[in-house]
């Protein structure tokens, strides 16, 4: 029985379930339809046991999971964003999967194109197509048949449509920028465009150019109304309480949609679209991560294999609205379609569909500028965003450098069109801008010099703008001043003034010299002192240096007389 024991227990070993961790970002029916996928996987074999949990939204899950590989742990299975599945394979967190597929070409033939070719990244196969969806057009059906309107079919009809519908109480368009601009990308697709090419940023494409025209347009025009997507419920509400009769959104935004009682019949259409234009596909790839077992890599991959069986790729579009990924799924929802019309628009995009950049760099560019964004956006004393400051970062100056600085500029003005955008303060412009700023800590008789007739082209010895000065173009004075309150302190500014009437005489001095310039504007350098650099009218703690009132007055004059001037 000794000899015997071993032998037993190594028998058992053998036949151990294979745990397979799977975390995702589906809640509500999609979320329960995945774990009564996991519980109907598990009892069907007994090989492997796929354990899924639910992560919260991606951005969530995608913070979880970039903790959980630092501390060396983590998930087998994770369903990764289209824009987050790059930088997994980069930064290769990603296993390559064809040793584990064995696929019949049958049954890649039967996979719709897009969602199956996005999982290759430098010809291997690091995803497997889950979940797919395209942008659609959700509207107000009522109103749109009381003015006898259509639902647009390109971007022009477009336009006239939003105008048609704007009125005192309500926005033609509400447009939610995501962090990701998913949805900007789709009005830049559909024109025939890509915010990628070459492997490089192509926000400054015809195609996206006269995307943000045309949103800067409907805002001048009052017909758009722009939320985050930290507002997206906001934006729901403002189109459920005909605040805003058009808004874009995935397909997959329908069982939220639900959730509201509508006083109205809903439309939904396909993006609006030029010939040739495509609309970007949505979703996630499920990705087996970095230290899986050999066994647990299987298991991930029989686990998505029952997935698409044409039943339950039929039952996940039923209950997750998600566009179904296999051709042989479709006879199994014909009935489903036809009783459900509205959410067959989705699936009959999925032939102009296009796939996403693969690039790791995409999510980044856009989530840093995001959260910013968002963070900030709603700050009283916000009055511009300021992208870079001086050229840090972005020098020296490349025709990749300054493509990035234009599309970091168009990205930042998809994600907020209703605030100014100083691309590089200081020098060194781009060709977008809404100011163009110049740094300069002359004294006041070098300042009226140089900002008193003439403008300088590069008075800091760096140009103020790369492609030289747009003609008739007044700079805006963003930095100037510099001046220190002499004392026994250990802090630095670019002058000094003893005692604080000498102080406040110099600061009037340059204040006086930017107002009668022919500068656009100017703003000086700077409210309060910041540890060493004591260039402030306050002092570190906010204590007055000069009476404000003082300085207030003059401020008030200046803005009179420029007034009076222009």
């Amino acid at each position: 029985m000794r000899k015997l024991l071993p032998l037993a227990l190594l028998g058992l070993s053998a036949f151990a379930q294979v745990d397979v961790p799977f975390w995702h970002a589906m809640d509500g029916p999609a979320g329960r339809l995945i774990a009564a996928f996991a519980q109907e996987f598990n009892a069907r074999q007994d090989r492997y046991r796929v354990l899924p949990r639910y992560q919260g939204t991606y951005e969530e899950a995608e913070t979880k999971l970039v903790a959980a590989l630092r501390a060396g742990s983590g998930p087998v299975l994770f369903q990764a964003e289209l824009s987050f599945f790059p930088r997994l394979v980069a930064e290769g967190q990603a296993l390559p999967l064809e040793a584990y597929l064995d696929l019949d070409p049958g049954f890649v033939a039967d996979l719709f194109a897009p969602a199956w070719n996005y999982g290759v990244v430098g010809g291997r196969r690091f995803g497997l197509p889950f979940n797919t969806s395209t942008p659609v057009l959700f509207y107000n059906l009522d109103v749109f048949r009381a003015k006898g309107l259509e639902a647009p079919r390109d971007w022009r009809a477009f336009e006239r449509t939003a105008l048609a519908l704007t009125s005192r109480a309500a926005k033609g368009f509400i447009f939610v920028t995501d962090p990701q601009a998913w949805l900007f990308e789709a009005m830049v697709t559909s024109r025939g465009g890509s915010l990628v090419q070459d492997d490089r940023p192509n926000f400054t494409s015809r195609e996206a150019v006269a995307a943000l025209e045309m949103l800067y347009r409907l805002k001048e025009a009052g017909a758009l109304s722009v939320r985050s997507m930290a507002e997206a419920t906001f934006a729901q509400l403002d189109f459920v309480r005909t605040k805003g009769m058009m808004v874009m959104a995935s397909i997959a935004n329908w069982p939220a949609a639900e959730n509201f009682s509508f006083a109205f019949a809903l439309g939904v259409a396909p993006v609006p679209r030029e010939e040739g234009g495509k609309v970007p596909m949505g979703g996630a790839q499920l990705v087996v991560l970095k230290g899986a077992s050999e066994a647990q890599a299987r298991g991930a991959v029989a686990f998505w294999k029952y997935l698409m069986e044409p039943e339950n790729v039929a039952r996940w579009v039923e209950a997750s609205y998600y566009v179904p990924l296999r051709k042989s799924a479709l006879p199994l929802l014909e009935g489903f379609y036809r009783e459900n019309p509205f959410r067959k628009v989705a699936f009959e995009q999925v032939a102009h569909a296009q796939e996403r950049p693969r690039l790791s760099q995409f999510s980044a560019w856009a989530r840093v500028l995001a959260e910013a964004l968002e963070r900030d956006r709603n700050h009283p004393s916000l009055v511009a965003w300021i992208l870079f400051n001086e050229g840090w970062g972005l020098t020296p100056w490349r025709a990749e450098t300054l493509a990035f600085l234009q599309g970091a500029f168009l990205l930042a003005r998809a994600l907020d069109p209703t605030r100014l955008l100083v691309d590089n303060d200081g020098f060194e412009h781009g060709p977008f801008w809404d100011l163009l700023t110049v740094h300069d800590y002359a004294p006041p008789e070098v300042l009226a010099r140089r900002y008193g007739e003439g403008l300088p082209e590069a008075p800091m010895g760096r140009p103020l703008a790369l492609a030289g000065l747009p003609p008739g173009v007044r700079p805006f004075l963003s930095e100037f001043g510099g001046l220190r309150l002499k004392g026994p302190g250990p802090g630095w500014g670019y002058r000094e003034a003893e005692g604080e009437e000498a102080f406040l005489r110099e600061a009037l001095r340059y204040l006086e010299t930017a107002c009668g310039s022919r500068l656009s504007g100017f703003c000086y350098t700077q409210l309060y002192d910041t540890f060493q650099e004591e260039n402030g009218l306050l002092d570190f703690w906010r204590r007055p240096k000069v009476p404000p009132e003082r300085v207030r007055a003059f401020l008030e004059g200046c803005e009179a007389r420029r007034l009076l001037a222009e």
